[in-house]
């Protein structure tokens, strides 16, 4: 895997045009326990840290990428803030981090109560992806399949499930205080 990133770093480093003193660039790597096999990686490079692009990407156990997503590093809480390469790279480590779940699996994932408009945990909503109802949410949480959850921006963090047949997708975004 730190092949991979290391050549998607390199390219990242290029695509940023001439090298400057403030250029900052990350790289990280990690398994995701609950998916025997699938790895997460990151890298992230700019002309300086708040300016950089992320980009998370899960592969399976065979390496082929299963989703990918890129952000601006300063609109995502645990990048904002980063002042040099090295803190980059150790923002993307924790940003990655599958070890400690918010969700171990679907079916701790919030409940949505009759006549809600939406799951709810605690006083954070829950907003499942377009065209999930309730009785298709209530679906994917009896199926109890792994989650990972990543912060996407300052208040919330995406969170994706795998489906048997049809591969890892997008349950929803959850709220937290920014």
């Amino acid at each position: 895997m730190k092949t991979y990133l290391a050549a998607a770093a390199f390219a990242i480093a290029a695509f940023t045009g001439a090298a400057s003193a403030k250029d900052c660039s990350g790289i990280a790597g990690a398994s995701w326990p609950a998916m025997k096999g699938y790895t997460v990686g990151a890298i992230a490079g700019g002309p300086d840290c708040g300016r950089a692009v992320a980009l998370l990407v899960i592969r399976d156990a065979d390496n082929n990428p299963v989703w990918h997503e890129s952000y601006v590093a300063g609109q995502v809480m645990l990048l904002a803030g980063a002042e040099d390469s090295a803190a980059l790279s150790k923002a993307l480590a924790e940003w990655i981090d599958a070890s400690n779940p918010q969700f171990e699996t679907t079916a701790n994932l919030p409940e949505w109560a009759e006549g809600a408009d939406m799951p709810m945990s605690g006083e954070f909503a829950f907003y499942p992806e377009e065209g999930v109802d309730r009785e298709a949410w209530a679906k994917v949480r009896a199926a109890k399949t792994p989650v990972y959850c990543y912060v996407q921006g300052m208040e919330s963090m995406a969170c994706l499930t795998v489906d048997p047949e049809n591969g890892l997708y997008k349950v929803g975004v959850q709220t937290f205080p920014g």
